[in-house]
C-alpha cells in the first residue's frame, strides 16, 4: 500500500474532513509558505532563492503574481535568511504565524 493510500485509510472522518481546507486559497497559501519555512529550516533557503529566480524567468508574466502570493519571493527569502542569521528563533514565530509579505517579515522581529 502506498503512503497516500495509507494516509486515507488510517485517518478517521473528522481528520479527513480537514482536507477540505485545502480548497481554501488562504489555507493553501499558508500551507505552501509553511513548506518554504520548513525547507529553510533544513538549510535549503539559498536553493529556494535560486529556484524561484529560475522559475520567474521561465513562466508567463501572468503567473508570477500568483506565485509570489502563494510562495515566498526571492526578496522575501533574502530577508528571512538575514533575520534567521541573527535570530534563529524567529523560525518558530513564523511557523505559528506565517508571514504573508515582506512587511510582515520585517515587522515580526
Amino acid at each position: 500500500m502506498c503512503i497516500r493510500d495509507r494516509y486515507y485509510t488510517e485517518k478517521n472522518r473528522c481528520q479527513l474532513l480537514g482536507l477540505s481546507a485545502l480548497s481554501s486559497e488562504g489555507f493553501s497559501i499558508e500551507f505552501e509558505r509553511k513548506a518554504d519555512l520548513e525547507a529553510i529550516s533544513h538549510g535549503y533557503g539559498a536553493g529556494l532563492i535560486a529556484y524561484r529566480k529560475w522559475l520567474y524567468r521561465n513562466i508567463p508574466d501572468s503567473s508570477i503574481k500568483r506565485k509570489k502570493r502563494w510562495y515566498f519571493s526571492p526578496e522575501e527569502l533574502h530577508v528571512i535568511l538575514e533575520v534567521l542569521n541573527e535570530k534563529p528563533e524567529m523560525i518558530d514565530v513564523w511557523r505559528k504565524k506565517v508571514p504573508k509579505g515582506i512587511d510582515e517579515i520585517r515587522n515580526s522581529i
